[in-house]
């Protein structure tokens, strides 16, 4: 899988690529790609906050 997908040259191993052995319902396959970047840190940070601010509650 991996020889057929193509990454930029300065971040080969900057990621983890699988092919889901069961696909959605309609379609032909499913493909899961994590990337190590930080782009989703705002997101994340969120969600610790809110976690954070409901865990004070209880």
């Amino acid at each position: 899988l991996r020889q057929n997908l193509h990454f930029v040259h300065w971040n080969q191993e900057g990621w983890k690529t699988g092919l889901c052995s069961v696909a959605a319902v309609g379609q032909p396959y499913n493909l899961l790609t994590l990337a190590n970047n930080t782009c989703v840190h705002n997101s994340f940070s969120e969600i610790r906050d809110r976690f954070n601010k409901l865990y004070k509650r209880k």
